[in-house]
């Protein structure tokens, strides 16, 4: 067996939860939504955002630094004004913007985004990019993903796609693309599509992903990955388009005290 999946073997992270369920619990109880709508550099936010809720999102991640959080803020007061939803069902992620993390700057970040988007709170308050970390098939970030498991702390994996779709950062050819033939194998055997095989990957690896999109069909496509799972063997495989390779490095922010994308 290659060290590689050796190492891969021991890092698996087995998840408990059913394939059926859609949130999971954090470490203080709270529950929080096992798939998220990504919003940022999105065409149409508010459009965007009535259709994922209206498809069965019920988790919406924001952050100041997208510039949109007044759209997003639109499209959930239309879903609760029309019954489409209530406030409490939907799960309202924010983030403190990359500049302003000192700690004088938090309280009036959180009380910009609360008045942008039009709403008295919001469910999770992140710190923005320095500590942020995709993971996706290229990116696995075991590690990172076993201290996490170990303590017991929820990841959001975001850019979960990873190079199988149009980035305007790729170096060379990357795999796996869209019509991968593992992949589609495994979509043929769940009935299901490649990105779907992807999403559902990172879920079964209790990770949150986020995935965006302008298109109804696509956002129908991300939120129906909740009838089946992953074998392990199957996750262990998926693992192997590992090329350590991130899809942002946000290196304008290098400098950072906290910047972290060397490492994580």
């Amino acid at each position: 067996m290659p060290l590689l999946r050796k190492t891969i073997l021991l890092l698996f992270i087995v998840s408990v939860f059913s394939h059926k369920s859609f949130y999971r619990t954090l470490n203080d109880g709270n529950k929080i939504p096992s798939i998220a709508m990504g919003t940022f550099s999105l065409k149409n936010p508010k459009q965007s955002v009535l259709m994922a809720v209206k498809a069965g999102f019920r988790h919406i991640d924001t952050a100041k630094f997208y510039r949109n959080e007044y759209q997003v803020g639109q499209a959930i007061h239309e879903l609760i004004e029309t019954g489409v939803v209530t406030r409490d069902e939907l799960f309202i992620t924010g983030k403190l913007e990359n500049e302003e993390h000192d700690r004088k700057q938090v309280k009036p970040g959180l009380e910009g985004t609360l008045k942008r988007l039009g709403l008295k709170y919001i469910d999770l308050y992140l710190i923005h990019s320095p500590m942020a970390t995709g993971v996706n098939q290229n990116y696995p970030n075991l590690g990172l993903l076993s201290y996490c498991l170990e303590h017991n702390i929820q990841v959001m994996a975001y850019a979960p796609f990873g190079f199988m779709v149009p980035r305007f950062v790729s170096y060379r050819p990357i795999r796996p693309k869209i019509d991968d033939p593992y992949l589609t194998k495994l979509g043929e055997k769940y009935g299901k599509d490649t990105t779907q095989i992807v999403l559902r990957y990172l879920i079964d690896r209790n990770t949150i992903p986020i995935p965006r999109s302008d298109n109804h069909t696509h956002i129908t496509s991300n939120i129906d990955v909740f009838d089946f799972s992953l074998t392990q063997n199957e996750i262990l495989n998926i693992n192997e388009f590992n090329i350590d390779t991130k899809v942002y490095v946000l290196g304008a922010l290098k400098d950072h005290r906290y910047y972290s994308f060397n490492t994580c």
